[in-house]
């Protein structure tokens, strides 16, 4: 099985927005909790 490099980047971009997403959200609670 061999994915398209399309579905691979697109995939990536996914997981990458994401994970920025999740870090936004965490480094958010942790400044409120600070404040």
């Amino acid at each position: 099985h061999v994915e398209t490099p399309t579905m691979s980047v697109k995939d990536k971009e996914e997981k990458t927005k994401r994970c920025e997403f999740v870090q936004g959200l965490l480094m958010s609670t942790i400044l409120d909790d600070d404040l």
